[in-house]
């Protein structure tokens, strides 16, 4: 069976491509196991996917990283700095630019950073809670004060 689904192209405009639902259900099935509520999906030129998610998302710091792992390297081999604005993330690659929103309780959409993906994380019992990402301590106290711990969050891929 075939499956069409919407891709975006700046010389054509809107199209319709096809994919074969074998290719279509390993997606399907890793969005369905997250524990995040899909916003919008947005098709980029390239056709590359991006979704538009809410979550909860906490801080992490030198100290917090030197205490649970006895190093603050990360993933991508550079050395944390906890006044850049980066993040930790298991569902982006390295180096993309992400759009972290805070949302309040009415969902209503408050000030919003970009932020760079250099680290996986967080905790995977976590991420089945709930938990999307983890911004670095800069990036934290740039959306909510640093004693509030765990924020409500919306994540889109920066343009």
């Amino acid at each position: 069976m075939r499956i069409a689904r919407p891709c975006a192209n700046k010389k054509s405009g809107f199209f319709m491509s096809i994919i074969r639902r074998e290719n279509a259900l390993p997606l399907y099935r890793k969005v369905r196991r997250m524990a995040v509520s899909i916003a919008a999906i947005f098709f980029l030129s390239g056709c590359e996917l991006c979704f538009a998610e809410t979550g909860t998302a906490s801080y992490y710091t030198v100290e917090s990283c030197l205490i649970e792992s006895g190093q603050y390297v990360m993933a991508n081999k550079e050395v944390l700095n906890d006044q850049k604005y980066t993040c930790a993330s298991w569902f982006y690659s390295f180096g993309t630019r992400l759009k972290v929103s805070r949302l309040d309780k009415k969902r209503k959409t408050m000030p919003s950073i970009i932020v760079v993906v250099t680290d996986r994380g967080p905790a995977k019992s976590l991420v089945k809670k709930g938990r999307i990402v983890d911004l670095s301590m800069a990036a934290f106290a740039k959306l909510a004060p640093l004693s509030k711990g765990v924020i409500t969050v919306k994540i889109e891929r920066a343009k």
